[in-house]
């Protein structure tokens, strides 16, 4: 829901739960309720209200969106991830076809360098 919040443009006070404090930098891209309380929301709005920088805090969120939410940026992350995840495997993935062609040797190469196309799925381990 923040990141529906942060393309449109509109504010978001949120408590510390699961993503959120990763996503929202407090007093940057939204706000953080310090206490998930009727009192901790009323000083959550009055914080929001006294702040005379909501339109760059609006703008800052927005741009969080279209930097590390997108469909593009998802992919590198995930393929970061996976290359990570892969990486000590290397020498069994290059050299599992033992002679010629190497399936996993191609699908290592074009993960690395970002192409998610191929999966392991797509080449017979022998």
């Amino acid at each position: 829901m923040q990141l529906i919040c942060f393309n449109c443009g509109v504010l978001v006070l949120a408590t510390r739960v699961g993503g959120i404090p990763d996503m929202i930098t407090d007093g940057e891209t939204g706000f953080i309720l310090e206490e998930d309380s009727p009192e901790g929301i009323a000083e959550g709005v009055s914080r929001i209200m006294d702040n005379q920088n909501l339109t760059l805090i609006a703008g800052q969120a927005e741009k969080v969106v279209e930097k590390e939410y997108v469909y593009e940026a998802m992919v590198r992350k995930c393929t970061q991830s996976l290359a990570k995840l892969v990486s000590p495997y290397k020498q069994i993935l290059m050299h599992s076809a033992g002679s010629g062609y190497r399936p996993l040797e191609a699908w290592y190469e074009g993960m690395c360098a970002g192409d998610l196309r191929p999966t392991i799925n797509s080449y017979a381990l022998t």
